[in-house]
């Protein structure tokens, strides 16, 4: 097909284009790595430096107990630690030069379990014992003031609000008064003559200047102004709102703990409290109670077959 001399005359085109675009290739290689460490060069690198690990300092010396546990509260650089064990302290951690102080001297209790409010710089602690006293605690001043003569009562146990300078205590334990604490004058006043009840037991609202609380048989509104309490009574036998507790403007809606076809919707304003019911019978709203606009959504924790959408307005 082709003579020799001319199959070589192929032979040498072909290297030469092949040489010349090998050239080619290692030019535009070299350029590219050129370009790249220029670019690096130009750069400002970062320096990685390894650090040490957190420092971590264990404040010992103290009084034997579950510090803090679901009694801790923070107020500027100091933290503020009840206990859960019943002892006759509380610590004031001030972290900005990590001090501990346990102020002691108070009457043996489970300190702030549950009970817990901040105001400004003062801190409020219930107690988990059935005891006759709650804490006001200065974090400005270290002072630790006990403030005693009341009610034997679990003070404060998941029914603990503040409301501007007040901090509003319910009872886990049957009774038939709750707390205001004005933590500007220091001044506590047990407001009885309730019916006996857990009041506000994981049922405690903060609406406006009000309060409001469930309860078994019975709902209370509690104006913080005025320090008026007026108990909603006549209602079906239920768990009030334990864990089924909303507010959606001016209104409270309180599911139920006790299988019941019924649940509430309270007007703080007007002062009413309305039973909707002829509903299927369900734990209303237990751990599963939303807010949509003006709507409240509960679920029901009792394998029913239905949920609630409830309209406020």
């Amino acid at each position: 097909m082709f003579s020799k001399n001319q199959c070589s005359s192929m032979y040498k085109i072909f290297y030469r284009q092949k040489r010349h675009y090998s050239k080619s290739y290692l030019i535009l290689y070299v350029l590219i790595i050129t370009i790249t460490i220029s670019a690096f060069s130009s750069c400002n690198t970062t320096t990685v430096t390894e650090k040490d690990a957190t420092t971590v300092t264990e404040k010992g010396g103290l009084s034997e107990t579950w510090w803090g546990y679901e009694s801790t509260a923070i107020v500027g650089n100091k933290i503020v630690m009840g206990r859960y064990h019943k002892g006759d302290s509380i610590l004031i951690v001030d972290t900005a030069t990590e001090t501990v102080t346990e102020k002691g001297k108070l009457s043996k209790a489970r300190w702030g379990y549950e009970s817990t409010a901040i105001v400004g710089n003062k801190v409020v602690m219930g107690r988990f014992d059935e005891g006759n006293s709650i804490l006001i605690i200065d974090t400005t001043t270290g002072t630790v003031t006990e403030k005693g003569k009341l009610s034997k009562a679990n003070w404060g146990f998941g029914s603990t609000a503040v409301v501007g300078n007040k901090v509003v205590m319910g009872r886990n334990d049957g009774g038939d008064s709750i707390l205001i604490i004005d933590t500007a004058t220091g001044t506590v006043t047990e407001k009885g003559g309730l019916s006996k009840a857990d009041w506000g037991l994981n049922s405690t609202v903060v609406v406006g200047n009000k309060v409001v609380m469930g309860s078994e048989t019975s709902i209370l509104i509690i104006d913080t102004v005025t320090g008026t309490v007026t108990k909603k009574g006549g209602l079906s036998k239920a768990e009030w709102g334990l864990n089924s507790t909303t507010v959606v403007g001016s209104k409270v809606v309180m599911g139920r703990l006790y299988k019941g076809d019924s649940i509430l919707i309270i007007d703080t304003v007007a002062g009413t409290v309305t039973k909707k019911g002829g509903l299927s019978k369900a734990d209303w709203g237990l751990n599963s109670t939303v807010v949509a606009g003006n709507k409240v959504v509960m679920g029901r924790s009792d394998e029913g077959a239905s949920i609630l959408i409830i309209d406020t307005d």
